[in-house]
């Protein structure tokens, strides 16, 4: 797909010839040290095109929302009952729940779902609650991957998370992260 090409000049970064070639003096110019002979310029869209992109960008925006406190909290006390931790003390779920919707409440809701997923999959045994260190490492690399799509696709489409009106600006929320 072309949002996860690296072969794609994404920065910006590099000058091309009228051919689509690599101009190399502009391009070393610009800064690029190594130069990679594979990148190509950012395409551009057609119509066809960018309804297509307007369509991924949506996607990608909603796989990118943010859970509600109520799914959070779902999803944290299901877990417990996993780890065998809501028997023994349910109080304490509701204070870990409070210390994790700080520390990684921000995430997509799809990715916290699959991280809970993961985490009672694990073959070494989940008898504890994990620490969000171990949350933010099952969801790290998919989020990284969803939010540069995204960034992408927003390039790509002309569109700055500043300009568009009335919706909840997502890149301040990723920058949290």
């Amino acid at each position: 797909m072309l949002l996860s090409s690296e072969r794609v000049d994404w920065s910006g970064k590099y000058a091309f010839h009228e051919d689509g070639e690599i101009d190399f003096q502009r391009t070393t110019e610009n800064g690029v040290g190594s130069i990679n002979t594979l990148i190509r310029p950012m395409p551009s869209l057609n119509d066809e095109n960018r309804a297509e992109f307007e369509r991924t960008r949506a996607v990608l925006l909603d796989a990118m929302r943010p859970p509600t406190k109520l799914e959070f909290g779902d999803l944290i006390t299901r877990l417990s009952f996993h780890c065998g931790m809501q028997a023994k003390d349910p109080g304490a779920v509701a204070s870990m729940t409070k210390d994790y919707w700080n520390d990684f409440g921000h995430y997509p809701y799809s990715l916290i779902q699959n991280a809970c997923a993961k985490y009672r999959r694990l073959p070494e045994g989940n008898n504890f609650m994990p620490n969000s260190g171990k949350f933010i490492e099952l969801m790290s690399h998919e989020y990284h991957k969803l939010k540069r799509m995204l960034e992408r696709a927003e390039k790509l489409l002309g569109i700055s998370s500043q300009e568009e009106a009335g919706r909840i600006d997502l890149m301040n929320v990723l920058k949290r992260c």
